[in-house]
């Protein structure tokens, strides 16, 4: 599905059916779906990997536990269809749909209720959202800017309108992630 500088968190693979992880020596971190011999199959799964927004997902074979060529599969019609998109994807360099990944500023995280004073400031944000995290707080975010340097000025916006430990955060697919894989996401 990718292979990345930094390794992601899991929950950006929520979906993902045996998701495997693998540090290289090259120090990329590389993300595959499960194994199979039946090409039938990967091939089903790389279409639904591209459906669920991981459009650089390709088919990697492998013999031994080494990676080996493509064409030692026997599945020659393939790898020349596949040619010119694999060459793309080196171009483009991007291996997840960036209409899924963009970035937001969290103004709070609260274990229980809003303190009154916060909850005021909060109440007049247009564009406030909330969301329950794994650990049952609710957080509060506003904004959706597809690139860290706009979510940048939006949070300084939000600092001087008195939200001091505004930060940062990434979603993909309306999930939170850290704005670090927001980032390795968008390359």
């Amino acid at each position: 599905m990718g292979a990345f500088k930094s390794r992601l968190s899991r929950n950006i693979f929520s979906g993902v059916n045996n998701l495997v992880v693998v540090p290289f020596e090259d120090g990329l971190t590389r993300y595959f779906s499960g194994s199979t011999t039946d090409f039938e199959k990967a091939a089903k799964n790389k279409v639904d990997l591209i459906l669920e927004g991981f459009q650089g997902a390709f088919i990697v074979a492998f013999k031994n536990g080494k990676r080996v060529p493509l064409e030692k599969t026997g599945q020659v019609t393939f790898v020349e269809n596949s040619k010119q998109i694999e060459a793309e994807k080196l171009i483009n360099r991007t291996t997840v749909s960036q209409s899924l990944v963009n970035f937001s500023i969290q103004l709070g995280v609260f274990k229980s209720d809003v303190p009154s004073d916060q909850l005021e400031a909060l109440m007049k944000i247009d564009d406030l959202n909330q969301e329950k995290t794994p650990e049952g707080l609710t957080r509060y975010y506003a904004g959706r800017v597809s690139s860290y340097e706009e979510a940048t000025k939006l949070q300084q916006e939000l600092k001087s309108k008195g939200f001091g430990d505004a930060q940062v955060i990434g979603r993909f697919k309306n999930k939170t992630i850290t704005a670090q894989e927001a980032i390795e996401l968008s390359k």
